[in-house]
């Protein structure tokens, strides 16, 4: 979590109650759909380019889910990356694109479980998912303007332990 906090100010960091400590940020504003949808294009970018796959997580995806053309609203991007599509050769084209996610850990050889940025006044969060979790196996797919993206499956099981996954 070391890089959630040196990438966002501590007054904005939560603690919660479910086991997920000091992820995302507090009572903040959340960001404009705009925002939102301009950094979720850009990691998916990012990840397509360093060719991983990835998930939609929190609320972004729990909105991708139920509108049929959604306006997001959060207060950070949630990503999710199953640790064996976490691979060396991806990770290592990421580290290229976003040097500043908080790549200490991994590069001293650490199990890490998250990567966390700024994109502009967006926090984007990766995560790094090391349960092999059913939910996660064969996701959903979700036509979002002219890309799709892809979300856990079946989302309701998804949506009632997302707090373990982390």
């Amino acid at each position: 979590m070391k890089q959630l906090r040196n990438q966002v100010p501590s007054e904005t960091l939560k603690k919660s109650k479910t086991g997920r400590k000091d992820i995302g940020l507090t009572d903040s504003p959340k960001l404009s759909h705009e925002q939102i949808r301009d950094a979720l294009f850009r990691v998916q970018d990012h990840l397509e380019r360093s060719q991983i796959q990835f998930v939609l997580l929190d609320e972004i995806a729990k909105q991708m889910r139920e509108m049929e053309e959604p306006l997001l609203e959060a207060s950070e991007v949630s990503i999710g990356i199953r640790s064996q599509d976490f691979t060396q050769s991806g990770s290592s084209t990421l580290r290229s694109i976003i040097p500043d996610a908080g790549w200490e850990e991994f590069l001293h050889g650490e199990t890490i479980s998250n990567l966390a940025y700024q994109d502009g006044s967006v926090p984007v969060v990766i995560w790094i998912i090391h349960n092999d979790l059913d939910v996660f196996k064969n996701p959903d797919t979700k036509f979002y303007y002219q890309t799709e993206f892809r979300l856990p499956n079946p989302f309701k099981t998804y949506w009632r332990v997302r707090d373990l996954i982390k």
